[in-house]
């Protein structure tokens, strides 16, 4: 029984030995020794071998063996278990190195981006700061005619009570007095409208929105060419507008008209440098498939190729330094890209230059 029992021991331990396990084999010599001197043990009790200390004692120190081993494959394998903790636990130290790596990385790039959008801020004002000046003259301009307006109004009335035009003891000439003050008032009231209308359109174009709104293109376009209407007058600029969609679109209103008012006033600029005979800037606005395609285009005749990619760099200007701070075009692709889902390119056209604005965004069917 003993002998099945080694033969069955063996041809398992085998089979261990060849998936790759190299103890299996040392065990296997140590057990076979073992059963070798078991055997001469037995051989000697069945009278085969003559008495001697060897093989008296062949079955114990065959135990002996077996045992030290069994004690060498332990102490191998406990040896194996303290190393592979070791690099279990150099592994977790790694682990926990690069997690905080990647934590000191991102708040690195936290910062700067943070730092970045501080930055954009402070340009996207000092945009704006340096547009005031000229702002505060368009607004002078535009409220001219209106005021002057309003003078001759209130000065017509005064003068027809003054020269008694209306007899105001007399019921007809009552009436007839009624309907000029009436007609006269009104003429007031809509030019007080338009001039509060000009102050609020000028107060946003330096308030940034908070919250998106759901509007028409033409929205933004028509304030951005009110904002700039007296030097559009002035410089006697053929604007052209061909808007072909109906459709909203959630957007920063202001923001893209700060966008419309950058690109428009640079080519109002760029006529007044070169001295452009029937300037024209032509808008077209047209709905594709996922977005709405917004050309602003001019016949100033474009800019040199060789530095049309760096347009868009900050503090990069084609004007004189009189004329130029190098952030509003800088600030108009920011703002399109960064905060309108968009993008903003120029390129040359055979007459000038042409900036395309696309907005990826959600849009609704006018009800």
């Amino acid at each position: 029984t003993f002998q099945y029992m080694c033969i069955v021991f063996w041809v398992t331990t085998y089979f261990i030995m060849k998936k790759g396990n190299p103890l299996a084999l040392i065990f296997l010599l140590g057990h076979s020794v073992f059963a070798i001197f078991l055997t001469i043990t037995n051989l000697y009790y069945m009278g085969v071998f003559d008495h001697g200390y060897f093989v008296h004692n062949a079955a114990l120190m065959g135990m002996i063996i077996e045992a030290v081993t069994l004690a060498l494959i332990i102490s191998y394998r406990i040896k194996l278990l303290q190393k592979s903790e070791m690099q279990y636990a150099k592994e977790l130290a790694k682990q926990d190195e690069i997690k905080k790596m990647n934590e000191v990385l991102q708040f690195k790039i936290d910062e700067e981006v943070k730092k970045s959008r501080e930055k954009d801020q402070m340009m996207f004002q000092q945009n704006k700061m340096a547009s005031m000046g000229e702002m505060m003259g368009n607004i002078a301009h535009q409220w001219r005619q209106p005021l002057s307006v309003i003078d001759m109004t209130t000065l017509g009335i005064q003068t027809k009570l003054d020269l008694e035009k209306f007899n105001l003891d007399d019921k007809t000439s009552q009436k007839n007095f009624v309907k000029f003050l009436k007609k006269e008032l009104e003429d007031i009231h809509q030019y007080t409208h338009y001039l509060t209308k000009t102050i609020d359109d000028f107060k946003n174009y330096f308030k940034p929105n908070k919250e998106k709104e759901l509007t028409t293109l033409d929205i933004p376009i028509k304030k951005a060419l009110m904002i700039l209407k007296s030097s559009i007058v002035k410089e006697r600029i053929e604007i052209q507008k061909e808007i072909q969609t109906n459709h909203s679109i959630e957007i920063y209103t202001y923001e893209l008209m700060q966008v419309f008012v950058n690109i428009i006033k640079n080519s109002i600029d760029n006529f007044k440098e070169k001295g452009t005979l029937d300037p024209k800037i032509m808008i077209s606005v047209v709905e594709e498939q996922d977005a709405f395609l917004i050309k602003i285009c001019d016949n100033g005749g474009g800019i040199d190729e060789t530095i049309l990619p760096q347009i868009f760099d900050p503090y990069f200007s084609t004007k004189d330094d009189k004329h130029g701070t190098g952030i509003g075009l800088y600030m108009s692709k920011v703002l399109i890209e960064h905060y309108s889902t968009g993008s903003l390119t120029a390129k040359n056209s055979e007459e000038g230059i042409c900036f395309e604005i696309y907005l990826y965004t959600s849009r609704h069917d006018e009800t």
